[in-house]
């Protein structure tokens, strides 16, 4: 193992009364104080120091001396005292420091006044020193080797340093000078020296020298470390060295990577330019004990890219790479036999990759798969989103086909062109998007980590057994937790392949069935007026290094991930960070969207934690995704749309970057989620047992108060959750102007930097996704004296708002079903039965039992009597007032271009927001959209007005200027009142006063032909 060391002091602190003395009105402290522990090496000094000032003297320089010596144990005799003066410093400070050889130490002070002779000791205590030798093992990379010949590392105070490496680990540092490759000290760095290493502000750049450069490659296949030694050759400090910059440098590769077909002959490519080796094991199939045909594979040393070129023969065999590389964290030369991280085909539970024509083999493509015509795109703003998980829709569907619920096949399921069905959940879709809906977001669909594709292998609980307990019971979820591992059930973001559709999802998960099967999902959704987003997570992988799930790092390690200054891996989105501000993590996340993109016709892509990539990241792969043509590639990709979570935190936030949150994403025309509308509307998320019954616009937040002392629940909170709802449905622009509860004219960035978009596209609005609890759940916990009436009345509300704003509504599946999930607050891994959804809408799956202890617990007391409540279990008809609102506002929205401004000018001069200010309605949102200017963007409206009453109370609104107009209420809603007891009855304007009345918890729209 590397020989390196840290050198470090353990500081408890000063102790203000460390001196004791006959004179009482000297004060001083010794620093370490007394009774402190203390480590170094024994190549490091020890610096004690004292600050003492006798009474009355402040300018007398007393004469102190430091008194150490070496124990057997602390607090044991003391062998030798040694006496070492101390220098004064100024500002009555003394030191003194010592290099001890390795041991115990105890050391204490005592100071002289020269004038006097009063003597007072440090009190009361000694101080504890331990000296170490160095250590052998590596314990860090602090070192940054940033291009082909400069490292950077922050290890002052060296006279030489050298780069040391030994090509099969087990580095023996030498501890004197000599032995290395010198390198020359030559600059200082700043944050902006080498863009991809914003974090090495003041770092020494290292030159090593040109003829030590063709060493390079060969180097950086064995262990690697940089050592510092002072003016006499010794060594003072060492540490390993992290390696992206000089491979990029040296390697980056713009060419195919993977399986690559020409006239029919596959050449497989890998980038390993670390590896000592690759060798190619080739299966014949699936079985454990098919014996590989093992071939060496060949090097292009400018590349790092190892390749082999087969014949016809190996069409659909199987294959795994065999890779020798020096692995970091274990010192050692690692043989891995590893899948290709660009598999484009894999065999049940990912154990081998496949060869396979992705994009030629007919058989891998479902009939009319060449020819399918997009569904009509115009613009981003005329996106609405559904998000749906792939199990959850069909798992509890009994008109689908056993073998097909949780499947990619259920999605086929239209009754259309010989295709069975429709089924329940299919329906449910197809009336979304006859309403306006025009996106399915898939949460992930790629090959995942944490899900065992063999069905006979997965441990699914029984409902019926499930069904037996109480509704409040803790058992239901014992039972979850004891199969979590063993289920088929998680939300999928735990990355293991990117390239490759999950084989859980397939039929048959052992061959290429996954392949057509996911065709046929996007081809049906396609032809039934419905485009398709994938949710992506190249932010992290679920493992590394040399865990047998780890693919990336056991190729090239060290590499694909992010570390910090001390090297240590980050983990800030769950998991190890990947690292997309280097070349070839970047490539990979490119390159495996474009083949979603080209190879499965994928129409939009969510990026999950958006933040953990730079802007430009997403900007280089947004050209490249919006340059596809149909001419060329057979998709259009300037109708493919981005968006992601772009919150203000992660790894390469610290790192100094610019990262993709949501203000650094304004202008990219790439959309993240806003929060800002989601909290003003329900009053956001919380852990805490008292923060969660913190209420929002749409159930209460101040006049409608549930009785709970949390903060923000005054007439000021509810305003200023107002304001940012009104900003929401003005596309949360940053220069959108409107009075705000203080009356004064504010833009939307200067709303506490709540506007952060420049364009309406850049805002995906949303109340809730599979993120957190649902929407009815929120506000069981909110609203806990509402009649079901009115819960579904805030549910509506909250849907209403999204809809009606301008930039891209986005809504969870079973959102417009009062979906629970009976309080759980992080499903991701609570199996089927907390996941259910119906779409006989008999059931929204409230009280099912007390939600998983491992995210829930803090708050099972309040729960318990919330489950166990039946008048919250909404009924049939409860779910369908849901399920037909959202259908009517995304009716509405399509009805008119006037909800869907492109542009953040058009936004400015045509929305407009009445009741705002000091004096406002509480409760009640009015907004009025304008056709009045050119170009004439509406043919049938002039003029839209929309109020949304969230109060409890009716509510009545005058607007002068419409006094003798003829506002009549939108022909969608209109249809509506004809039902009896809807609150749209209530509903009227009077046109002589240009007075409108609301009834309570309503969504009216008014419309000027």
């Amino acid at each position: 193992m590397l020989i390196a060391f840290i050198a470090f002091i353990i500081i408890y602190g000063y102790h203000n009364t460390s001196f004791a003395s006959s004179d009482a009105g000297w004060q001083g402290e010794m620093f370490p104080a007394v009774n402190s522990s203390n480590i170094t090496t024994d190549i490091k000094s020890f610096t004690v120091d004292v600050q003492l000032q006798p009474a009355g003297a402040r300018n007398t320089q007393l004469n102190c001396n430091l008194s150490w010596s070496q124990v057997d144990s602390f607090g044991g005799e003391w062998k030798q005292t040694i006496t070492t003066g101390m220098k004064y410093q100024g500002k009555n400070n003394y030191q003194s420091i010592i290099s001890p050889p390795i041991g115990l130490y105890e050391f204490t002070s005592k100071c002289t006044h020269p004038r006097t002779k009063k003597t007072i000791w440090q009190s009361p205590g000694n101080g504890k020193l331990t000296v170490k030798p160095l250590s052998t093992e590596l314990s860090d990379r602090r070192a940054f080797w940033v291009k082909k010949d400069i490292i950077a590392w922050n290890s002052f105070g060296a006279t030489t340093y050298e780069l040391h490496h030994s090509p099969n680990g087990n580095l023996s540092l030498p501890l004197s000078s000599g032995a290395g490759i010198p390198l020359k000290l030559t600059q200082t760095l700043t944050n902006q020296s080498y863009t991809k290493f914003p974090q090495l502000n003041r770092y020494d750049g290292l030159q090593i020298p040109t003829n030590s450069l063709p060493q390079i490659p060969e180097i950086l296949r064995g262990e690697i470390a940089i050592a510092a030694y002072d003016q006499n050759g010794k060594l003072l400090d060492a540490t390993g060295i992290q390696i992206q910059g000089v491979l990029d440098d040296l390697y980056t590769y713009s060419g195919e990577l993977g399986v690559i077909y020409r006239q029919g002959i596959p050449t497989l490519k890998l980038w390993a330019p670390t590896a000592k080796s690759v060798t190619l094991h080739r299966f014949a199939d699936t079985q454990a004990n098919t014996t590989a045909i093992k071939t060496p594979m060949t090097f292009d040393s400018q590349t790092g890219v190892w390749s082999i070129t087969g014949d016809t023969s190996w069409n659909q065999q199987y294959y795994l790479y065999e890779v020798q590389v020096f692995a970091p964290t274990t010192g050692k030369i690692a043989t891995n036999l590893v899948t290709d991280p660009y598999a484009v085909s894999l065999s049940l539970n990912s154990d081998r990759s496949q060869i396979v024509d992705i994009n030629n083999d007919k058989t891998l493509q479902p009939n009319g798969w060449d020819t399918l015509v997009k569904p009509t795109f115009t613009a981003p703003v005329d996106i609405s989103i559904y998000e749906v998980h792939i199990r959850d829709f069909s798992r509890d569907d009994q008109t689908v086909a056993a073998s097909h619920r949780g499947k990619y096949k259920a999605f086929t399921y239209d009754g259309k062109k010989g295709r069975p069905g429709p089924s329940d959940g299919m329906t449910h879709l197809l009336n979304l998007g006859n309403a306006g809906l025009t996106h399915i977001h898939l949460m992930p669909t790629f090959d995942l980590s944490t899900i065992n594709e063999d069905p006979n292998q997965q441990n699914v609980p029984e409902y019926q057994y499930l069904n037996s307990f109480p509704p409040n019971s803790p058992r239901q979820q014992a039972v979850i937790a004891a199969t979590r591992d063993r289920d088929a059930f998680n939300w999928g973001y735990d990355p293991f392949h990117y390239g490759v559709p999950e084989g859980s999802y397939g039929t048959m998960p052992n061959n290429t069935s996954r392949i057509r099967e996911f065709r046929e999902m996007v081809q049906t959704l396609n032809e039934n007026g419905l485009r398709v987003v994938m949710d992506v997570v190249y932010n992290h992988t679920t493992v590394s290094g040399q865990d047998s799930q780890s693919v990336l790092d056991r190729i090239v390690p060290g590499y694909y991930y992010r570390y910090n200054q001390n090297g240590e891996l980050q983990n800030t989105s769950c998991c190890p960070d990947t690292a997309s501000e280097f070349a070839m993590m970047s490539k990979l996340m490119i390159d495996t969207v474009m083949r979603w993109a080209k190879a499965y016709k994928i129409d939009g892509f969510r990026f999950d934690l958006m933040n953990l990539h730079t802007v430009d990241n997403m900007i280089a792969l947004r050209d490249v995704v919006q340059g596809l043509t149909v001419a060329k590639d057979g998709v259009d990709g300037s109708k493919i749309y981005l968006y992601g979570e772009g919150w203000d935190f992660g790894s390469l936030k610290a790192n100094g970057f610019k990262h993709g949150e949501q203000f650094n994403m304004a202008g990219t025309g790439i959309g993240t989620f806003n929060d800002r509308i989601r909290n003003g509307a329900h009053g956001g998320y919380s852990k805490d047992p008292l923060g969660i019954r913190r209420q929002g616009f749409i159930n209460g937040q101040f006049y409608d108060w549930n009785g709970y002392f949390y903060d923000q629940r005054n007439r000021h909170d509810l305003l200023d959750s107002t304001d940012k709802i009104r900003l929401g449905l003005a596309g949360n622009l940053q220069d959108f102007q409107f009075i705000s509860r203080n009356d004064k004219v504010v833009k939307g960035k200067d709303l506490n930097g709540a506007g952060y978009t420049t364009d309406p596209q850049e805002a995906i609005n949303y109340v809730s996704k599979h993120d957190n609890e649902t929407l009815y759940d929120l506000n069981v916990f909110r609203m806990p004296s509402a009649t079901m009436e009115e819960r579904v009345q805030a549910q509506n509300m909250g849907i209403s708002i999204i809809g009606l704003s301008q930039g891209i509504p986005f809504f969870h599946m079973g959102s417009d079903m009062l979906r629970s999930k009976s309080l759980d607050s992080n499903s991701y891994d609570s199996g089927d039965w907390f996941n259910r959804i119906d779409f006989t809408y008999n059931s929204n799956n409230f009280g099912v039992g007390l939600p998983p202890a491992w995210d829930n617990q803090s708050r099972w007391q309040i729960m318990e009597e919330l489950l166990a409540n039946k008048t919250l279990i909404p009924s049939k008809s409860d779910i369908l007032k849901s399920v037909n609102h959202l259908q009517e506002i995304l009716q509405i929205r399509q009805s008119s271009k006037l909800f869907r401004l492109e542009t953040s000018a058009e936004i400015k001069k045509r929305l407009q927001f009445h009741n705002t200010g000091s004096q406002q309605k509480d409760g009640l949102i009015v907004m009025s959209i304008s056709d009045r200017f050119e170009p004439d963007l509406d043919p049938n409206y002039e003029y839209i007005v929309v109020l949304f009453n969230a109060n409890k109370i009716a509510q009545t609104f005058t607007l002068p200027e419409l006094k003798g107009v003829p506002m009549e209420l939108h022909p969608v809603q209109q249809n509506k009142r004809d039902t009896a007891k809807q609150p749209l009855k209530q509903v009227s304007f009077n046109r002589n006063k240009g007075e409108f009345n609301i009834p309570p918890r309503t969504t009216a729209v008014f419309c000027l032909k």
